[in-house]
């Protein structure tokens, strides 16, 4: 398969940084999914650490969001609880498998390293250790996504997802970062009749012009939906020797869902358009 030969063709180094070849398992509930990550419910499902930290809905919103953002103050040391928390929520649903984690950021401050971020933490987000996190120093709003691995040993009751406005910066007081369309999404497939019948490979993911998919056999149908659930045309797919190429180039930057079915089996896949 072409994947499996791209691989093959890979130097050691560059399959150390390969992390988006996706073995699916699969099973997806609706509690899988972060509450309110489009902030449409002002700051309903996360927490904030305490009166004083700055924390707001903004009409200031990125290509594609809802009606509103959350804005969140930079660090002030005056308000030490921002300082040793930040605003969150749980996400012990997470479980095994490879996950994507996107949002818009807009940081409080254009090339002030290392910006503002949203983070994946087993446990306080300034404390615990690093689980997966995205982040921009733009000043503009920007979208990023990353994919991550969760293993079995991962300590799940702990996970926090964490929006950190411009960690470690000394800025002047008054700023803020925004962030929107906060998502954390499974990589996964399935089959008609119970199991999927072998590992499913997408590459790259997140992807900027084409995404290449194994599939065991011609697909009779395909279907691609956005974050909202709306349809989306795709113009230009290749199926050739087992590996379906796709043409991503024109899509707008953001998490899509991937419908793909043959004579025996229906695959749903996740990717990011970058």
């Amino acid at each position: 398969m072409r994947i499996a030969r791209l691989l093959s063709e890979l130097k050691p180094s560059a399959m150390r940084t390969l992390s988006t070849i996706i073995f699916v398992p699969i099973l997806f509930t609706s509690q899988a999914q972060v509450v309110n990550g489009g902030f449409e419910n002002g700051l309903n499902g996360w927490n904030t650490p305490c009166a004083c930290a700055p924390v707001m809905t903004s009409g200031d919103i990125p290509p594609g969001g809802g009606s509103t953002s959350l804005a969140i103050g930079i660090l002030d040391f005056n308000c030490l609880c921002a300082v040793t928390d930040a605003v969150h929520q749980a996400t012990p649903w997470l479980y095994p498998g490879q996950w994507v984690l996107s949002a818009w950021i807009k940081s409080a401050e254009a090339g002030n390293v290392p910006g503002a971020s949203v983070r994946i933490t087993e446990g306080p987000a300034f404390t615990s250790p690093l689980v997966a996190d995205v982040w921009s120093f733009a000043g503009a709003w920007t979208f990023v996504a990353d994919t991550f691995l969760v293993t079995s040993i991962t300590n799940f009751s702990a996970l926090e997802l964490s929006l950190i406005p411009d960690d470690g910066n000394q800025m002047a007081a008054g700023l803020f970062a925004y962030f929107d369309q906060v998502m954390l999404e499974p990589i996964l497939g399935t089959a008609i009749n119970g199991p999927a019948t072998g590992p499913v490979a997408i590459f790259p993911n997140p992807a900027t012009q084409k995404l290449w998919i194994d599939l065991p056999e011609t697909p009779s149908s395909l279907q691609l939906f956005d974050a909202q659930g709306r349809s989306v045309p795709v113009h230009q797919m290749v199926f050739s020797a087992h590996t379906l190429e796709l043409n991503v180039e024109a899509l707008l930057p953001g998490p899509y869902v991937l419908r793909i079915a043959n004579s025996s089996e229906l695959s749903t896949l996740r990717f990011v358009k970058q």
